[in-house]
């Protein structure tokens, strides 16, 4: 498959359930949600006929997604099936890690590739304010399985005005210390994201210079989608920063 600018698509997202164990401030609200009924999700049959008709069509990379996917039962089974599909070269996946610990070995057994794990804070107190959820022991645990069983991670944050601009540099210490990916996201104006005005990602990148020296830009990959990563010297990983 070809796009009208010439790009091969070769990547395809899968929501596998709209359910979250988290209330994230710009995500979702506190109240009684209404999810769809267990019976109008798709099944792990159906999703698996599916990514094979998308395998036939060209797609070579499978991302799981949410709500939270490691809400779905099946879910290590989901993986296996996906990742023994004959085309399909990647399975990878976006969590928050709440649920993950138990699970890290199993899945990267099932053949997960990778897993994208979002945090806004690694301060309790802060993370509970901004998810609503007192379980950032729970995500870290997570990201720990993850290293422990070779998982490869990245972790995503949403920085949130007035509210987490203080952990940022925290947050981009995992990069300095493990070779991971630390990226930014700047605020989406959709939904409840539409109450806090954007931290430009340009804002961030000054900040970490003003610590840790100058970063410099890596070579653009088109396959790491729409991230723009930069490595510094003391680093052992890297930095990225979506942008609106």
């Amino acid at each position: 498959m070809i796009d009208g600018f010439g790009r091969t698509i070769d990547y395809l997202r899968i929501s596998v359930t709209d359910r979250c164990n988290l209330r994230c401030v710009y995500c979702m609200k506190e109240e009684q949600q209404e999810f769809l009924p267990s019976g109008e999700l798709l099944t792990l049959e159906e999703w698996v006929r599916l990514c094979k008709g998308a395998a036939l069509a060209g797609i070579r990379k499978i991302r799981i997604t949410g709500g939270e996917p490691l809400m779905r039962q099946d879910i290590v089974e989901l993986v296996e099936a996906i990742s023994n599909i004959p085309g399909i070269e990647k399975v990878v996946m976006t969590s928050n890690a709440v649920h993950l610990a138990p699970l890290a070995e199993k899945l990267k057994k099932a053949g997960l590739s990778g897993v994208n794990v979002s945090i806004d804070s690694l301060d309790a107190k802060q993370y509970c304010r901004l998810t609503r959820r007192d379980v950032l022991s729970d995500a870290l645990a997570g990201l720990a399985s993850c290293g422990k069983v070779g998982l490869p991670v990245k972790v995503n944050c949403v920085p949130v005005a007035g509210e987490n601009e203080k952990e940022l540099l925290h947050l981009a210490e995992l990069a300095k210390e493990y070779p991971m990916e630390v990226r930014f996201i700047e605020m989406m104006p959709i939904g409840e994201g539409s109450a806090f005005p954007p931290v430009k990602n340009e804002t961030i990148r000054k900040r970490l210079e003003e610590v840790y020296g100058g970063f410099i830009q890596t070579e653009k990959d088109d396959r790491e989608g729409p991230a723009v990563y930069y490595t510094n010297a003391h680093f052992k990983g890297r930095i990225g920063f979506i942008s609106l």
